[in-house]
């Protein structure tokens, strides 16, 4: 995370645009929807973006249809592109699936990207720099869009290549960093724990009734590599109280993926008493640090954690103390409110299993309501 003055999407996202008619129209349909959802839905902004929005999609058709090969130096501004339209759709408030459609069509780009930039490692232009961003994007939904047990709801699954296991090829970019405020060893772990999830569940469903040892073990490993991780210092220059406000974002992820870790070993259902208190530990923690990082840039970081918390939320009126700090959060964009009205379904089902990531992806699933997060 950076400065708003040095962040890529000021220093080489915009200025791209000014000479990229499709990037432009990619963003403007972004700022669009945000300012249309501020604005009380405007009829004209909201025309002028469905039109920016058609325009966007229409180009990437046409410039799909021209690309012929792996090699295209169109590559990174089309993956960019892909990547502008991921957020607007998520903060256009759609639960229809679109985001991960163009998620899955965005990873023969970033496979063919991350190919290239591994055999030339050294060679650092400007279309280089580009690509390293739009992979970093890509990666960082990837890790944010899985508050599920991975494969739990098809049409939200999305395959973790290697290079999104480990992002150490793209660390050496000048705008390495900017999704992660610097947290990026634990948002690695993410996918690694939503698998352990699934295959508990799988493990329940053939008539386990303990986890094997085999994932006992690999759950060992990954709380303590939780907890045993620390952040290293970063290469930009930080203003003051930067520094505490990332290491309070990171805490809350921490705290996140042990509540997803946690549940994974449960498998579909919370049952042992001690384990729903040391989940509610987390929650009050994340809670705490929500409160302490109002009005923060690093609060962006928090919302897959505060999802995964959100899912095990059982106090009343910490869902209400939830849904007021979110809704009243100072960006006032529409995909938080679909988060909490996501939330809300789950809290509203009575039912023994609706609590925490499966619980979750249960309600989703019941309801065709999947939740994309940007």
């Amino acid at each position: 995370m950076r400065t708003p003055s040095d962040s890529p999407f000021l220093t080489t996202v915009l200025p791209l645009a000014y000479m990229d008619d499709l990037l432009m129209h990619s963003l403007l349909a972004l700022s669009g929807t945000h300012l249309a959802y501020k604005q009380g839905s405007d009829h004209g902004i909201l025309h002028a973006t469905a039109l920016h929005y058609s325009k966007a999609l229409s180009g990437l058709r046409h410039e799909f249809a021209h690309l012929h090969d792996g090699t295209s130096p169109q590559e990174p501004r089309l993956l960019l592109v892909l990547m502008m339209i991921c957020h607007y759709e998520s903060l256009s408030a759609d639960v229809g699936g679109a985001v991960f459609s163009h998620l899955k069509a965005s990873r023969q780009l970033a496979l063919s990207l991350q190919s290239r930039l591994k055999s030339r490692p050294d060679r650092r232009t400007i279309n280089n720099e580009i690509a390293g961003f739009a992979l970093e994007i890509y990666a960082y939904l990837l890790f944010v869009n899985n508050v599920t047990p991975y494969g739990a709801i098809l049409n939200r699954t999305l395959p973790f290549d290697d290079f999104v296991l480990s992002l150490d090829s793209l660390s050496s970019f000048s705008t390495f960093g900017t999704m992660f405020a610097g947290a990026h060893e634990l948002f690695e772990l993410i996918p690694q724990v939503s698998v352990l999830a699934s295959q508990s569940i799988a493990e329940e469903s053939a008539g386990q009734e303990t986890p094997s040892s085999e994932l006992l073990a690999r759950a060992e490993d990954l709380s303590a590599r939780i907890s045993s991780w620390t952040m290293t210092e970063t290469r930009c220059t930080e203003r003051p109280g930067d520094w505490e406000q990332k290491l309070l974002a990171a805490a809350a992820l921490q705290q996140g993926l042990h509540i997803y870790l946690a549940t994974a070993k449960a498998g579909s259902t919370v049952k042992d008493p001690a384990v729903a208190v040391q989940i509610q530990g987390h929650v009050d923690v994340i809670l705490h640090i929500m409160e302490m990082l109002t009005d923060s840039e690093f609060d962006c970081t928090l919302i897959w954690p505060c999802v995964i918390g959100g899912s095990c939320m059982v106090i009343p009126e910490q869902q209400r103390s939830f849904t007021l700090r979110v809704l009243n959060n100072r960006h006032k964009m529409k995909h938080l409110k679909t988060i909490c009205d996501t939330l809300q379904l789950l809290w509203d089902d009575d039912s023994p299993s609706s609590y925490g990531p499966h619980g979750l992806s249960v309600v989703m699933a019941r309801h065709g309501h999947y939740l994309a997060i940007t």
